[in-house]
């Protein structure tokens, strides 16, 4: 796919659901592709308002896609963002990476020290 300017909710439900078709992907597959709910993905295809940025970043990987935001020049056409700075959000992608790896070694971590308590004697 090209770029895109996604300008609203609705534009941003269509483009997901043209990429899933794309792959030929149903729903569902997308939905445990990217850690999310059938409904919450049927709501943003539907152009629902309602979506964290990090189940967007999470839809985005999933579909192999990148997300980048452009600062809008007031003279654009037809309220279009024109070249402008940048904001490559794939920093935010990888630090939420960053920020689940370390959680789940954490729980890990928890898990282990628990195995070690309930084996120790008088554990629980």
């Amino acid at each position: 796919m090209s770029d895109t300017v996604i300008s609203d909710w609705i534009k941003l439900g269509a483009y997901v659901r043209a990429a899933r078709h794309e792959r030929g992907w149903t729903q569902i597959q997308l939905a445990q592709r990217a850690g999310v709910s059938r409904a919450w993905l049927a709501r943003l295809e539907s152009g629902h308002r309602r979506a964290e940025l990090e189940s967007i970043l999470r839809l985005f990987a999933a579909l192999d896609l990148r997300l980048l935001a452009r600062a809008s020049n007031s003279g654009g056409v037809n309220g279009a963002p024109e070249a402008g700075h940048v904001l490559n959000l794939v920093a935010a992608e990888a630090a939420i990476a960053d920020s689940r790896s370390a959680a789940a070694e954490r729980r890990q971590r928890s898990w282990q020290l628990a195995a070690q308590v309930a084996r120790s004697p008088g554990g629980a």
